[in-house]
This record gives C-alpha cells, sequence and structure tokens, in this order.
C-alpha cells in the first residue's frame, strides 16, 4: 500500500497530466480556433500543481531541484545545438549533463530524515516525551508541544537573537495557518489524535512552509531535533 507521501505525490502528478492535457485541448482542440483565456487558466492551475510537487519532490530526494535545472538546462542547450544558435551551446551541454550525472550518483538522505521526524511526532502524541525542537538554522526552529485534552499538536515558529519576523514571508505564513504570539513567535495549532494518524498531513504541512515561505531546501540546511 502506498504511503501518505506516495499517494499525494501519484494525486498531483495525475492532476499535471489533466491539466496540460486541458491546455493542449484549449489551444489545438477548440472549434472556435485557440482559447487562450482558457488555457491561461489551466496554466495558472498547472504552476501551483508543479510546485505542490516541486515540494514533495524535494522530501525524497534532497538534490531534486538541483537536478531539475540542470535539466531545464540541457534541455535548452541542446535545443540550441539542434538550431545552431550557438557555437558555445555544445561544450555547455556536456558541462550539464556531467553535473547532473555527479548529482544522480550521490545519495538523498531525505526519507531516512522524514522517518526519523515522523517517529518523533509519535512519541511525542504518545506521550514519551514533553516535547521537541525541529532547528533549521541559527536562529530559527519550530517547537513542538502536544496537549490530549484539547486533541492538537501546537507548532511554534520561533525567532532567536537578531532574526525577527520582519525578515520572513509572514503573508505567506499566514496563509498556511501561523498566527502571531509575539515579535518573534507565530504559532499552528493542528488537530492530532493520540495515535497520530494526522501526523504525515503536518509534516507535508511544515514541509510546505519551510520551502515557500522560509525558503530553506534540504541541501542548504543544517537542521536537527532537539527533544526535552
Amino acid at each position: 500500500m502506498m504511503d501518505m507521501m506516495e499517494q499525494l505525490i501519484h494525486a498531483f502528478e495525475e492532476e499535471k497530466f489533466n491539466l496540460e492535457r486541458f491546455i493542449r485541448e484549449a489551444l489545438l482542440n477548440s472549434p472556435e480556433g485557440p482559447d487562450y483565456l482558457t488555457a491561461l487558466q489551466y496554466e495558472k492551475g498547472l504552476d501551483g500543481t508543479n510546485h505542490a510537487l516541486g515540494v514533495l519532490r524535494t522530501l525524497e530526494d534532497r538534490y531534486y531541484r538541483k537536478k531539475e535545472w540542470h535539466r531545464h538546462c540541457i534541455r535548452r542547450f541542446r535545443e540550441a545545438v539542434r538550431e545552431g544558435r550557438s557555437s558555445y551551446a555544445l561544450r555547455f551541454l556536456e558541462e550539464e549533463k556531467a553535473l547532473l550525472s555527479v548529482l544522480e550518483m550521490l545519495p538523498s538522505d531525505c526519507p531516512d530524515k522524514s522517518y526519523i521526524l515522523r517517529e518523533t511526532f509519535r512519541e511525542l502524541t504518545a506521550g514519551a516525551i514533553s516535547g521537541f525542537k525541529w532547528v533549521l538554522r541559527k536562529n530559527l526552529y519550530f517547537r513542538f508541544l502536544y496537549k490530549p485534552g484539547k486533541k492538537a499538536v501546537f507548532c511554534d515558529l520561533v525567532f532567536t537573537g537578531r532574526e525577527n519576523r520582519s525578515s520572513i514571508e509572514t503573508g505567506r505564513l499566514s496563509s498556511k495557518g501561523f498566527v502571531p504570539v509575539s515579535a518573534r513567535r507565530l504559532r499552528l495549532k493542528w488537530p492530532c489524535h493520540k495515535e497520530g494518524v494526522e501526523i504525515d498531513g503536518l509534516m507535508v504541512h511544515l514541509s510546505a512552509v519551510i520551502f515557500n515561505a522560509l525558503c530553506i531546501f534540504p541541501e542548504g540546511s543544517e537542521s536537527h531535533l532537539e527533544l526535552f
């Protein structure tokens, strides 16, 4: 049986396929000619779907975004070589292919980290630990507590040192359910039963927060957990 992450990726891949088909139909198969307005609406949806897929894929492979960038460059330089638009394109093409090859040989590391985080959440909801910190970088961390009476995990995003909310995309954090508690703290309340069945959803949600609002990516992060 697919785990929740695989199910989400599968669902977004299916949505991407359908949106791409709708765009082609709007541009090529409309009896009244290309319907650019409809295609534009589908393209906006496709952008969001691709972004969500990028977030999920990065959870599986810490180098996913770098690999995608090199694949994009390879396609661009391959087209330039085919059309003879640049005398340097072939050299750049070979360089990009070599860089991609190196990345594809590196271990992704992300699945093990995801497993450790998931198990730590389960210990939290089971009462084995009182709480823990997920340190994202210096002066920035999540602090988690579980309150059985309220059936919720309370996640505080804490800024220490000189860093404060003004340096972060607070609008995006608000859209993700975080509310201000103080000048250096925002809070998310995530419904969760003791069995922890909602943990995978919380992990996906927090990953989107990290990548979209905080702009922290696995390959550049020295994140770690601290139990208390």
